[in-house]
């Protein structure tokens, strides 16, 4: 659905009669495309109860200020929508009992009407308020839940996913040493022997079965004399590495090296010296990976995988089915805060009277035309009728002021819909 841009007029007079002024006057400034909508502004049996006039001018306030917010969580659940289905299909769903779904612009095309079930005209003004962003925040909560809840498994998933192609130092161990490529003799596991997986860059073959079997670390420091001073760091005998217990892994898809010339070697020792057999070897620029062989480790990963997969994909449905209904619920409460703010603004403006009826239009106006829309409008929906008093105090604060309602709204977000 392409970003489109409406704009919300209302003023005191009967629908039909404003409509046709509206058409007439300000329809060349106008998208042709794009029909005029009816729009439902609360009156007569349905005008919901608002207390005193003093409510009313805190409620303009209120009003706005929830606009915004209710449109934020909107853009939320549009973004989070975008994030896992890039071809979102953003449709207004029906709330009876055979759902279905149509365009925001066929909604709006068969003229939007108050919701009395949600809320009913016997709740005053601001119960239905309440009602409202009660709901909303809901909505809002338990989609950033559900974002949340696929967000930790997506992390889960590229956690445990198999990296080929990659050089041996950053890859899984459990994918590369498997029962297809090392016997279980290879690694010895006794109560005092261990055995540790050594990786070596290219050239350091010859270097490591000169150091492995002695590692040490010579150190060269200045006394206070300026002289040198060499101490070697080692591991006392009689607890050290296994002569001769130096092996080289050949048997991997892509051969005995990686890409970079990387190779993977087995060394056993004693256990108490392991710790510091790794810091020597550190120290000296071969790598020591901590691993554990087990036969059945690859098989068991593999499974873990299956099932992380199907989780995520579980949590993808639940959060893209979520969005589609939280974005049509939440785009739905926005007309209604909409509505509210019309009947407010005109009652504040034309006074309290249950006789005058309110007329609200929905229309799309053309790119790079304001000045001349506004002034149509002016001329369709004042109609002869003085500018209420509202316009000087206006021009007094340096606000732009019309004799009617107006507000914009842009069911996706600009940026988002390009």
């Amino acid at each position: 659905m392409a970003s489109q841009s409406y704009l919300i007029v209302s003023c005191p007079g009967d629908q039909d009669e404003v409509h046709r002024a509206v058409a007439g006057q300000a329809g060349q400034h106008l998208e042709p495309q794009q029909p005029i909508c009816d729009f439902t502004v609360p009156q007569g049996a349905l005008a919901p109860k608002f207390g005193s006039f003093d409510n009313l001018i805190r409620l303009t306030d209120e009003l706005q200020k929830h606009d915004s917010q209710i449109e934020g969580c909107l853009r939320r659940v549009e973004r989070q929508w975008l994030e896992t289905d890039e071809n979102a299909d953003f449709q207004v769903i029906s709330q009876g009992q055979s759902k279905s779904s149509v365009s925001v612009g066929q909604f709006l095309k068969e003229g939007w009407k108050w919701d009395e079930a949600k809320y009913p005209p016997q709740r005053s003004l601001q119960a239905n308020l309440d009602f409202l962003l009660d709901r909303v925040q809901k909505i809002d909560e338990d989609c950033r839940n559900k974002g949340q809840d696929y967000s930790d498994m997506k992390g889960q998933k590229a956690a445990l996913t198999k990296r080929d192609g990659v050089t041996f130092p950053t890859r899984d161990l459990v994918d590369l040493i498997t029962p297809e490529i090392v016997k279980e003799s290879d690694f010895v596991e006794t109560e005092h022997l261990t055995t540790v997986v050594v990786i070596l860059a290219r050239g350091q073959d010859n270097d490591f079965l000169a150091w492995y079997q002695n590692p040490s670390m010579t150190n060269v420091k200045m006394d206070k004399d300026g002289n040198e001073v060499k101490t070697v760091d080692s591991i006392e005998p009689p607890q050290t590495v296994i002569p001769g217990s130096a092996q080289m892994f050949k048997n991997f898809p892509e051969g005995a090296e990686d890409k970079d010339g990387n190779t993977i070697w087995r060394v056993v020792l004693f256990k108490s010296c392991k710790d510091k057999f790794a810091s020597l070897a550190r120290q000296n620029k071969f790598i020591v990976r901590d691993f554990e062989y087990s036969a059945g480790k690859s098989a068991e990963l593999n499974k873990k995988r299956v099932t992380v997969d199907a989780e995520s994909k579980k949590a993808l449905g639940v959060l893209t089915e979520f969005c589609k209904m939280a974005w049509s619920d939440i785009f739905t409460a926005w007309l209604h805060i909409k509505s509210m703010r019309c009947f407010v603004e005109n009652v504040l403006r034309s006074g309290v009277d249950s006789k005058i009826k309110y007329a609200g239009l929905i229309i799309v106006p053309k790119v790079g035309e304001p000045k001349p829309l506004r002034e149509a409008l002016f001329q369709a929906m004042t109609r002869g009728r003085p500018v209420d008093r509202g316009a000087a105090k206006a021009e007094e604060d340096g606000e732009e002021y019309f004799p009617y309602v107006s507000m914009a709204m842009a069911p996706r977000a600009a940026q988002l819909a390009a």
